[in-house]
């Protein structure tokens, strides 16, 4: 928790240090057709959007940000001429005039029910004076009113009438706070850095989409140090590719911050996303993700895409908010949410934020599933959530006399096993296979873990480690599998029916309908067992009940499989030597 503190104040601080930059600084009157020298120029970009203001555009004089009326305020792409740029020039006591710089200094700009750019010196009847206040709306950003009315004050508006342009509203309900009224003045060097300053004034760098997520600033301090000594697209993108080759190989659970939910770790099967008890977060391979940097086409900016590992699927956008929301997931990367991450600052909640590409804050429901809702004081715990890097994953042990077992198949890599051996199997033969310890083995490889103190529980470290065994007769299944009606095709690992201080690979009955997620079975294996050979013929465990059949194929000790015992020969049969009498 300090970890995170620490990284809440340096985000507060970072907030802070932006909201201070962004008081206006005021030029002084060109002269002789000369700019001041200490001339700030501004983007000048609407703020808020909404149903009525859907386009947050550049206030321009340039074609394409024009029509025959005047100014238009639904063009989103960054001014690339001077005509986009704009020096504030004045007083609170005589109000403040706009200049633009490819206008030059003899206009300044008026507004009416349409605004364009009058000679400086002009008579008409049009505001070209303003007073500035910050918005109630956005604390970031601006509103202007006409300078010196006595009957009332005109806001500028993003108005929609015959299309979004400048223009002023006079209403009880125009105030500060108007969604229409607030503008964002965006301060730059020069036309070169405009973008990327924009960029870094909204909070829409790639840096901003990925130095939150948990693990991404340490790995990469060395790129974050250079963008932040030199803030400019190419920092930027060595930060980014730094940022994206860590979370490549890093994985991630989130869970939610309202401790009260019984469900409240995010998992998901390959259709739909919902919670699980917190009980189940180290031993569900469904609770483990993966951020996937992905680009928003209309911004170019980063996102991350959801991506559970377990079920294969991309988080989708968050349902709509109901009782029982159904979040869906997508097989393809295409069809997956593009979602941002954020530090919440709503409250005394510490957490992160997760949006989706509609916007919608990632929200927890009483019975486990998600949708999107902002939040409300006294309920942002459940719109907030932590997110730690997943370093282990909890395999239980089923002891079987003075030693434990289980099955995994999962995936992701494993670099190292604690309270257990793991082994791989060979292709078995002769109603028996060779198993092989390994100490790490990579994603979907079928192992057995084997605690020789009966341990309850197996650790291993998520990781991949070079040379890890990748090779193994035993298949597996990530999600539960349905093997109704074709249970003669699998052997799956139990004690042995007709001696239960046994274990091995036993057809399962009929009783067993499905194999469990993340379990290792031999699928068309010959035979109704296999018998483990660790260096001698024995035997091992798992949970699914197994049927050892008694007409199993029986083999003398060459490995030989003879079609009857004969009285008195020393045999092997369900992994079991035993004499005939």
């Amino acid at each position: 928790m300090k970890k995170f503190t620490f990284l809440l104040s340096l985000l507060l601080a970072f907030v802070g240090v932006t909201a201070s930059a962004q008081s206006l600084k005021f030029s002084d009157a060109p002269s002789d057709g000369t700019w001041a020298s200490n001339t700030q120029w501004y983007l000048i970009r609407v703020a808020l959007t909404d149903g009525y203001h859907p386009k947050a555009g550049y206030l321009n004089t340039e074609d394409g940000y024009t029509n025959g009326n005047g100014l238009l305020l639904n063009n989103d792409a960054v001014p690339t001429t001077d005509k986009g740029l704009w020096c504030i020039v004045g007083d609170e006591t005589n109000g403040y005039k706009f200049y633009n710089k490819g206008e030059g200094t003899s206009k300044v700009l008026g507004v009416s029910n349409w605004s364009k750019m009058y000679d400086a010196s002009s008579t008409e009847d049009v505001a070209m004076s303003f007073d500035i206040a910050s918005s109630t709306a956005k604390s970031t950003a601006y509103c202007v009113k006409f300078h010196g009315k006595s009957d009332g004050d005109y806001w500028w508006n993003n108005s929609d009438g015959g299309g979004c342009h400048l223009s002023f509203w006079k209403n009880a309900a125009s105030t500060t706070g108007t969604t229409g009224n607030a503008f964002y003045f965006i301060p730059v060097s020069d036309l070169a850095n405009a973008e990327y300053e924009a960029k870094m004034f909204l909070g829409t760098t790639n840096v901003e989409a990925f130095r939150y997520i948990p693990g991404v600033s340490a790995a990469c301090s060395s790129e974050l140090a250079t963008w932040e000594a030199n803030k400019n697209q190419a920092t930027d993108d060595a930060f980014t590719e730094a940022a994206k080759a860590y979370l490549g190989k890093t994985y991630y659970r989130i869970t939610n911050c309202n401790t009260s939910r019984a469900k409240s770790v995010l998992a998901a099967d390959a259709t739909s996303a919902a919670c699980v008890a917190a009980a189940e977060k180290m031993g569900n391979a469904s609770t483990v993700w993966k951020f996937v940097p992905a680009v928003k086409e209309a911004t170019g900016q980063y996102g991350v895409k959801l991506y559970n590992v377990n079920a294969q699927a991309y988080l989708g956008a968050l349902a709509a908010p109901v009782q029982e929301p159904v979040t869906p997931m997508a097989a393809e990367l295409a069809q997956g949410g593009l979602y941002s991450i954020s530090v919440n600052t709503n409250g005394s909640v510490e957490g992160f934020v997760l949006r989706d590409g509609n916007n919608g804050r990632m929200n927890l429901e009483s019975k486990g599933g998600i949708d999107k809702w902002e939040g409300q004081q006294g309920y942002y715990n459940q719109v907030t959530w932590t997110i730690n890097v997943a370093t282990e994953f909890e395999v239980a042990l089923n002891t079987v006399e003075s030693k434990s077992y289980a099955t995994a198949y999962l995936p992701f890599g494993v670099s190292a096993v604690n309270g257990a051996k793991a082994y791989t199997a060979a292709t078995p033969a002769n109603g028996q296979t060779v198993m092989t310890e390994t100490a790490n083995f990579a994603k979907e490889t079928g192992v057995l873990l084997v605690s020789d103190e009966a341990a309850a529980k197996a650790v291993l470290t998520i990781g991949d480690a070079e040379g890890a065994a990748n090779s193994s007769a035993l298949k597996g299944t990530l999600l539960a599998k349905d093997i109704n009606g074709a249970q003669t095709k699998y052997l799956v690992f139990g004690k042995n029916n007709a001696n239960e201080t046994e274990v091995g690979f036993f057809e399962p009955s009929t009783a067993v309908t499905s194999i469990p997620a993340n379990r290792a079975f031999f699928a068309d294996a010959e035979g109704s067992a296999i018998a483990l050979n660790f260096g001698n013929v024995t035997a091992v465990n798992n949970v699914v009940a197994g049927n050892a059949n008694v007409n199993a194929p029986i083999f003398d000790l060459t490995g030989r499989r003879v079609v009857k015992a004969v009285k008195g020969g020393l045999y092997i049969q369900n992994g079991k030597k035993y004499i005939v009498k």
